[in-house]
C-alpha cells in the first residue's frame, strides 16, 4: 500500500524544498496552537475569581493563619521564659505580613505577581529563539539541505 503512495511524491528540487517548507510551515501552526493553548490554562488557573485559584488562596489563607499562631505561641513561651525580643518579633511577622498581602482580595495581587514572573520568563525564552534563528531562515536551511542532498548524489554518481 505504501509504494503507490511514495511513488506519487515527485522527486524534484522545488517539490522538495516545498514540502520541506510546508513541514516547516505546519509546526510553526501547532507550536502557535500550543502556545495559544497554555496561555489559556495559564489564565483559568490563575484567575481570582476560579474555583481553583479560591482553593489555594483558603489553603495558603489557613497555612497562614496556622503559622501567625505557632509564632504566637512560641513568642508567649519565649516571654515567660525571659528570652524574648522585640527585634526577633518584628522579623518573625514579615513573612506572614508579606503572604497576608498576596492572599488579600482573594489572591488578586499573587495572581498577577504570577503572571507577570511568567510573562517575563516567556519573553526571555522568545528573544533566545529570535537571536538563534535570526541568521537563517527556514527557506534558506530547507534549500541548504536539498543541496547538499543533490550534490552527494552527483558526487555518487561520478565516482561510480
Amino acid at each position: 500500500m505504501s509504494p503507490p503512495l511514495l511513488s506519487q511524491i515527485p522527486s524534484d528540487n522545488y517539490s522538495d524544498s516545498s514540502v520541506g517548507i510546508g513541514l516547516v510551515r505546519s509546526s510553526i501552526e501547532l507550536s502557535k496552537q500550543t502556545v495559544e493553548s497554555w496561555n489559556k490554562v495559564w489564565g483559568d488557573v490563575v484567575n481570582p475569581s476560579g474555583a481553583l485559584w479560591a482553593g489555594l488562596c483558603n489553603l495558603g489563607t489557613t497555612l497562614a493563619a496556622l503559622s501567625i499562631i505557632f509564632l504566637a505561641v512560641k513568642m508567649i513561651a519565649d516571654y515567660q521564659e525571659k528570652r524574648f525580643l522585640w527585634s526577633e518579633l518584628a522579623a518573625s511577622f514579615i513573612y506572614p505580613l508579606v503572604i497576608a498581602i498576596f492572599l488579600g482580595s482573594n489572591g488578586y495581587l499573587l495572581s498577577q505577581t504570577v503572571l507577570v514572573i511568567r510573562n517575563i520568563g516567556h519573553q526571555q525564552v522568545v528573544s533566545v529563539l529570535n537571536i538563534q534563528l535570526a541568521d537563517t531562515t527556514f527557506k534558506s536551511a530547507i534549500s541548504n539541505v536539498t543541496l547538499t542532498q543533490n550534490v552527494k548524489t552527483q558526487i555518487s554518481t561520478i565516482y561510480a
